[in-house]
């Protein structure tokens, strides 16, 4: 299934379990949603949401309230409050389909508290 629908106008049903890969220690992976989403894109197909809101994060966006402390640095936690706000919001209201960026640091999922 793409964006604007099924590739083939009747397909079989066909079930994928992704399978989740160790992270090592001393990798932070980003990825621009879980394995059970859907990575979506602008409505103009310029770049991807995720593509779009991590650059706009990781420029200083992240850093300012109500997602960060002001600091000059953008933190990975400000980093996932930032994308979890806004790219999880515009895959919701364009698509209607949850995209929520997984952050995996020293091989534990980032959690951020509200």
């Amino acid at each position: 299934q793409s964006q604007s629908g099924y590739v083939s106008s009747k397909p079989s049903g066909i079930r994928v379990l992704p399978k989740m890969p160790t992270t090592p220690r001393n990798i932070t992976v980003i990825s621009a949603g879980a394995a059970n989403q859907v990575a979506s894109w602008e409505e103009d197909k310029s770049r991807s949401l995720f593509t779009k809101y991590f650059l706009k994060a990781m420029s200083g966006e992240g850093d300012k309230k109500p997602y960060g402390d002001e600091d000059g640095k953008v933190s990975l936690k400000e980093l996932k409050k930032y994308l979890d706000d806004n790219m999880t919001y515009f895959a919701r209201r364009y698509y209607g389909r949850t995209q929520q960026a997984q952050i995996v640091v020293n091989g534990r999922q980032l959690s951020v508290g509200n």
